[in-house]
């Protein structure tokens, strides 16, 4: 065998290992179809999938009703921008309180002469204020009242590291009460500053409730042996909402532009701040866990803790103890009902006094009537003062004067 006749062999050997080859190659895929389709289905599925290329697309959503609420939203507005319309047209009241008219004919109507005007009521003198507290009372006016019954508390801490800063008030002779949080962190004692005593007092804690968690009594007890002689209050019987409320104590927000408390808190111990008061009604009553809580308008602040909340006849009806603030700058305050604080003072041994009967201060008296304005105009005498005996035919013929309008 020549050499050309084994390269032709070799040649057509090779030729047919990769006929071979690629029959097995073939034979080996038959999945390579099969996943194709598979593929392009998929794709098929995910188009069909995209909103608006189904064939047969969902219904759309009815919203007649949305529709209908526009629409009477929109006719509300349209009538009430008529209303306004019909308003601004006709005659309107201005200041000074004359009446300008729609003249129609593009006129303006000339003032009313001042001679016609009905005089303008005169204020001879502001109502008496209501005393509170009966004035035959041994403890005179309420403010007189809360000024010797409540007392500042300062309350240095066991450590050193702080003051603790609060109101409290007598329940009983040279007994004084406050919160628990107020005294918590001292050693035991504590100073107490009242405006009539003209000097600060040692006190000695008594009795605390368990804690001063929310929701919780919240009271302490303290003895102060110096005020045996201040008044005391008396805790009420009953309060309800709508209910006129006082908060009387000492809020950091007025103490700290104080020059007394200042001079007390640089050592002056003879320098007393005055209670501070402010006015509102009982907002609810909620219990929880057992204790009352009453809930009220009459502004509180850090250092109005412990404090009497009382009503017109200066008797508790609770004690501030927490305000509650919203990112709105709503804040609701807090203060653990009357008797709450009687169970406490009862399971200690304090006699309080309670009254027989619910808060009826005496009515304010009526103010003086208003005397007719004097003939002569600007420049003329004052009239002379009305003799005795000659008031009542006065007040008989003169007409009452017109009401001042509301500012």
């Amino acid at each position: 065998m020549t050499t050309d006749d084994k390269q032709n062999q070799d040649t057509e050997g090779r030729d047919v290992i990769e006929e071979v080859t690629e029959e097995v190659v073939q034979v080996g895929r038959p999945w390579l179809g099969i996943a194709i389709a598979c593929v392009v289905a998929a794709v098929l599925l995910v188009i069909l999938a995209i909103p608006g290329i189904l064939l047969f697309p969902r219904p759309p959503v009815s919203d007649d009703h949305l529709v209908a609420a526009q629409r009477d939203a929109n006719d509300a507005l349209e009538e009430r921008l008529r209303e306004l319309r019909m308003l601004a047209e006709n005659a309107v009241c201005v200041e000074d309180g004359t009446l300008y008219g729609d003249s129609g004919n593009g006129l303006t109507l000339t003032p009313l002469d001042a001679a016609l005007r009905p005089p303008a009521p005169r204020i001879e003198s502001l109502p008496a204020p209501r005393e509170a507290v009966p004035p035959g009372s041994p403890d005179g006016s309420l403010v007189g009242l809360m000024d010797r019954s409540t007392a500042l508390v300062l309350a240095p801490s066991a450590d050193g590291s702080g003051v603790g800063t609060g109101t409290g008030f007598f329940v009983a002779p040279g007994v004084l009460v406050t919160n628990r949080h107020v005294v918590e962190q001292g050693s035991g004692t504590a100073l107490v500053i009242n405006h009539e005593a003209g000097t600060a007092m040692e006190a000695t804690v008594a009795a605390m409730t368990p804690n001063s968690d929310f929701g919780q009594p919240d009271f302490a007890i303290l003895t102060v042996p110096a005020a045996d002689s201040l008044p005391h209050l008396s805790i009420a019987q009953e309060v309800e909402r709508m209910q006129p409320v006082i908060a009387a104590g000492f809020p950091g927000l007025v103490t700290e532009t104080d020059e007394s408390f200042r001079q007390l808190m640089s050592g002056d111990l003879s320098s007393a701040p005055e209670v501070s008061f402010t006015d509102g009604i009982v907002t609810a009553r909620q219990g929880g866990a057992g204790v009352e809580l009453i809930l009220h308008s009459a502004a509180i602040s850090p250092g109005n803790s412990g404090g009497p909340l009382i009503d017109m006849c200066g008797n508790v009806v609770g004690v501030n103890t927490f305000v509650r603030s919203e990112e709105t700058f709503r804040r609701m305050n807090y203060a653990l009902s009357h008797d709450v604080l009687a169970e406490f003072l009862a399971a200690n041994g304090v006699a309080m006094r309670r009254p027989a009967e619910a808060c009826q201060p005496p009515a304010a008296p009526a103010p003086a009537p208003s005397l007719p304005m004097p003939d002569g105009g600007a420049g003329g005498a004052a009239a002379p003062e009305a003799e005795a005996g000659a008031g009542a035919d006065a007040d008989a013929d003169a007409a009452p004067a017109a009401p001042a309008p509301a500012e």
